[in-house]
């Protein structure tokens, strides 16, 4: 009779310890985070200027607008951005260079080999561009 306990114990053990590692493992969307996904996003979001600059103004811009900011001025876009990289693809795992053509900037370190690599240039709000490119290992 305990025999049989156990067994059933064992059983409703290994289905949870299943199930938790599935869910761990699989985000729901069928696919691992994608660079392109992230830089589709990247150009969406917006954000309020005094949060990541010392510019008193909480005018909405785009994050894109701050990079190209960020490149003739010390602002905090990068440990922003350094930030959402490590929690999506992992610390160490990840390089995102931008660039408008004479000043360049990098987040995160150079990974070697990229697994993954996607670019877009990007349409600032002065008409200029900003190139991007991020790589994953």
């Amino acid at each position: 009779m305990t025999a049989i306990a156990d067994a059933f114990a064992f059983l409703a053990i290994m289905m949870v310890a299943i199930a938790v590692t599935a869910m761990i493992s699989y985000d729901g969307t069928g696919s691992e985070n994608d660079p392109d996904d992230f830089l589709t996003a990247l150009s969406m979001t917006e954000v309020r200027m005094s949060d990541l600059t010392d510019i008193d103004d909480d005018t909405l811009v785009y994050i894109t607008d701050l990079m190209a900011y960020d490149l003739v001025a010390d602002t905090g876009v990068r440990d922003y951005l350094d930030r959402i990289l490590a929690g999506m693809f992992g610390h160490h795992r990840y390089h995102l260079a931008y660039s408008d053509g004479t000043y360049t900037e990098e987040v995160g370190e150079d990974i070697g080999f990229a697994r993954s690599e996607s670019s877009r240039v990007f349409r600032l709000s002065t008409g200029d561009s900003l190139y991007v490119l991020l790589s994953i290992q």
